[in-house]
């Protein structure tokens, strides 16, 4: 792809006019609308960042990062994107995108943990067609239980300081972990 700018236009007034001048090239080039499936866990669904959808136990946000892109282009290029987005909080690979995702791993917003108070959710690759343009995949972090590792940092405590460092309990933790790692 190939860019004017006007003579004197500083670097990165360069730069975005050759994304400008990208996205409207591809976008003469298609025949129709970028189909766009997004599909992930609560880092990809932006979840509980308002203003969020209460209807489905998710939590996704209408600004999460595939919502702020597709409204982006969707600026730049009219109609340019259409965004399936099924990502959903607490999904995991197996519950939620290749399996469902079960009625006690929605945890709202309105928070409902543990109370089944929307239905299961459909595994999200069930929301792919073959007609996808694009699929992006944002999942994992549930799966090897991060949640679980934040907490146990959280609740063994960092000293303060400047920088902050980790807590005796913490600081022994990450040896063992270390030493483990470097043994297996």
């Amino acid at each position: 792809m190939s860019a004017v700018a006007p003579a004197g236009s500083a670097p990165s007034t360069a730069r975005a006019a050759e994304g400008r001048s990208a996205v409207a090239t591809v976008r003469q080039q298609a025949a129709g609308p970028l189909k766009w499936t997004a599909l992930g866990d609560s880092y990809s669904a932006g979840a509980l960042i308002p203003k969020w959808d209460a209807r489905d136990g998710c939590g996704r946000s209408n600004h999460n990062w595939e919502q702020q892109l597709a409204q982006r282009l969707n600026t730049e290029t009219s109609d340019w994107v259409r965004l399936k987005d099924v990502t959903c909080g607490a999904a995991e690979i197996n519950k939620g995108v290749l399996s469902p995702q079960t009625c006690d791993m929605l945890l709202g917003p309105p928070f409902n943990r543990g109370t089944c108070a929307w239905p299961a959710r459909p595994a999200q690759i069930d929301a792919l067609n073959g007609d996808e343009d694009i699929v992006t995949v944002g999942i994992g972090g549930n799966t090897l239980g991060f949640a679980d590792v934040l907490a146990k940092c959280l609740e063994m405590g960092v000293e303060p300081g400047d920088p902050p460092s980790p807590g005796p309990g913490l600081q022994r933790l990450l040896r063992e972990r270390r030493r483990q790692a470097v043994a297996g």
